[in-house]
């Protein structure tokens, strides 16, 4: 597409051929514009730019018929910079200088970590924002920029900056991660668009959009799947009609029978805009943090708490080889490529890689079937709302086998749910009890936190720990179990230390469930 003009408020710049007939119009253009509007072009504040190539002899008669003087590459307009050829570092230095004039003006007042934190993300990282999306700025640009900011975040002594104990991209991550949340300058906003573009999908209404550019299927835009040389411009609606009857002869091109079978009948048109949905998102919409997480390098959640909680569907110990070597429906259809793991698998991971214990173990399995039917019944019960949306029968069917499928699996136990705790050792807080009322910190007779204690007093008080929870456990267990709790307490106490810190808790939950 040819530009001929760019106009944003008073701001105007027009492209010209160099010719004496386009130079001369112009200047007659602007001549009526004064006349008609009272308005004066200030003719110092406005310049000529010609390629480098130019003869000056072509320059100067130029700039004498206009009265207007001469200006050099590279211009800022709205900011960004205009220029030929590739965009160079020296391109970017007004920004360079504004965001260190913006910081020398904070240096002399006293701020702590937590004011800068906030300039930083609230003032430095706004003023790039128009110039990131506008051009593609080269790497170097953001490397200083960072610089600078982390160089204002730490401080300086003496004209020197202080010596920085964090990288600056561990400050950008976010809490869970082990960051403060420090904004970061976002690379990718300019070569992202492509992305955001495959990653987006189309709810028909009215069909007003591009039958061959646009992924109205779900499954990506036709012209990936077929050639569009064509009848490019044609709409979905020109195609598809209120009926959702499928009009092929419209496209004057042949499609394979496969794509035709895959859009017969699993479309029909309706009475509302069409809406684009956001595949990285839960709700369909988009948003720059949505679209800021799908892009990013994300970090090992940092945990702070005393324990972690987490829930998987399991297969049996003895069914995880085979099941790794076989394909089902759900591997086939539902989630292409996983895997479930079994309980052994999963403890004996997190015993390699890690020094946390199990606390907590629970099958939920037989609740999770009850969930499957209530989801089934519910689904069945909108299958009208869902046909509306464009889906289909085999759609339906598909996912009321799934729901069925898995509720089956849960019932004879062959599936497992299961959550589970796990914990730091010699945590004293965690092993008094997380399910109970929390100890209150005031309590004079409770001993200090681990974290307090040297090393070999850490050690002991660890398997002490273990020792207080089996006691307790088998206390809470006597009414109910009876003869069982007496023979694991018995046991217990025959066993050495170094014996009862191999186990940990992970150990005891296995014998007191098996009834060892």
């Amino acid at each position: 597409m040819d530009i001929t003009h760019l106009l944003y408020a008073d701001d105007f710049i027009v492209f010209l051929n160099g010719g004496k007939s386009s130079i001369t119009g112009l200047m007659e253009f602007l001549r009526r514009y004064e006349a008609c509007t009272g308005q004066k072009i200030n003719k110092a504040k406005s310049g000529i730019f010609m390629h480098h190539s130019t003869p000056a002899t072509r320059k100067t008669i130029i700039q004498t018929h206009c009265g207007i003087q001469m200006g050099t590459f590279p211009n800022l307009y709205l900011g960004a910079p205009i220029c030929y050829g590739r965009m160079r570092i020296a391109h970017f230095d007004s920004l360079i200088r504004r965001v260190q004039m913006k910081i020398e003006g904070w240096k002399g007042k006293l701020l702590s970590a937590g004011d800068k934190l906030i300039f930083i993300n609230h003032v430095l990282n706004s003023m790039p924002i128009h110039l990131l999306s506008s051009s593609h700025v080269p790497q170097t640009i953001f490397k200083r920029l960072e610089m600078m900011f982390a160089n204002f975040f730490w401080g300086s002594y003496d004209r020197h900056p202080k010596r920085k104990w964090v990288a600056w991209g561990t400050i950008c991550r976010p809490k869970d991660e082990g960051g403060v949340a420090a904004s970061n300058l976002w690379k990718g906003i300019y070569g992202l668009i492509e992305t955001v573009k495959t990653n987006t999908a189309w709810v028909l209404g009215k069909g007003d959009i591009s039958f061959w550019f646009e992924d109205s299927t779900g499954n990506g835009a036709l012209c990936d799947c077929t050639a569009t040389s064509i009848h490019q411009q044609i709409k979905v609606n020109e195609v598809l009609d209120e009926n959702g009857v499928w009009h092929w002869e419209s496209l004057q091109a042949e499609l394979s029978a496969t794509l035709e079978d895959s859009l017969t009948h699993k479309f029909k048109l309706r009475e509302e805009e069409d809406k684009p949905i956001w595949a990285e998102s839960i709700d369909g919409n988009f948003t720059t943090k949505s679209a800021w997480n799908f892009w990013r390098t994300k970090d090992p959640l940092f945990c702070r708490a005393d324990w972690i909680w987490h829930a998987f569907i399991s297969i049996p110990d003895e069914r995880y080889d085979e099941y790794r070597r076989s394909s089902d429906f759900i591997k086939e259809y539902i989630f292409p490529g996983g895997c479930l793991p079994s309980l052994s698998r999963l403890t004996s991971a997190m015993a390699a890689g890690s020094r946390l214990c199990v606390e907590h173990l629970e099958n939920i399995g037989i609740h999770y079937y009850q969930t499957l039917i209530y989801w089934r019944d519910n689904f069945m019960a909108k299958q009208s709302k869902i046909l509306e949306l464009g889906f289909d029968e085999r759609f339906i069917r598909t996912w009321e086998y799934y729901f069925v499928y898995c509720a089956a699996g849960f019932k004879t136990y062959t599936l497992g749910n299961y959550q589970i705790v796990f914990s730091r050792p010699g945590n004293m807080t965690t092993f008094s009890d997380s399910y109970k009322e929390p100890i209150s910190q005031n309590a004079k007779s409770k001993p200090k936190p681990s974290k307090w204690l040297d090393r070999r007093s850490r050690r002991d008080g660890r398997i002490a720990c273990y020792s207080e929870l089996r006691d307790r456990k088998e206390n809470d267990s006597e009414t109910t179990i009876g003869g069982r709790a007496e023979s694991i307490e018995n046991s217990s106490r025959t066993t050495n230390d170094d014996t009862q810190k191999q186990r940990g808790v992970a150990g005891y939950i296995k014998s007191f469930s098996s009834g060892e």
